[in-house]
């Protein structure tokens, strides 16, 4: 989604897996808010969550990404990386 309102939206329609949000989106609110506000919300407490970014993240920012239970990947990583990790966490079958 290219926001996290949209990306809230569609969180209510679909079920997922697990979930990679960007640090810095369009728009008002952040990733890092939209990690809060699916964290406060009993059906996304153990969804796997990927963090990226492509800069440096404060200490104190790096400790809400942890106390929210996601994983923060810095870019560029790679897709592959992004995926293998996901598999890794969602217990998917790595070879598709």
């Amino acid at each position: 989604a290219a926001t996290t309102e949209a990306g809230y939206a569609d969180l209510q329609e679909i079920a997922v897996p697990a979930l990679t949000l960007d640090v810095r989106l369009p728009g008002q609110r952040s990733g890092l808010d939209l990690l809060r506000q699916i964290r406060s919300e009993p059906k996304f407490t153990s969804v796997p969550v990927v963090v990226m970014t492509g800069c440096l993240l404060s200490p104190e920012v790096e400790t809400v990404v942890t106390r929210l239970r996601a994983h923060l990947v810095l870019k560029p990583e790679g897709i592959g990386t992004i995926v293998r990790f996901l598999d890794q966490l969602t217990g998917r079958d790595q070879h598709h």
